[in-house]
């Protein structure tokens, strides 16, 4: 999946959140950052782990 369709795919689970309630809205944001920082931290250590092994 190219970067671009990665961002389109964010946007738009982000964007959902536009029809929620304020309290679910709040509860959505926070899970759905939570989500991406917990990706954010994976995604190198497993670049790193791909690497070492070439």
């Amino acid at each position: 999946m190219a970067e671009s369709d990665r961002l389109e795919v964010l946007t738009n689970i982000i964007n959902r959140s536009n029809y929620m309630c304020p309290t679910c809205r709040e509860i959505f944001n926070q899970l759905t950052w939570e989500l991406l920082e917990e990706i954010e931290r994976l995604l190198p250590s497993k670049k790193r782990r791909v690497r070492t092994k070439q």
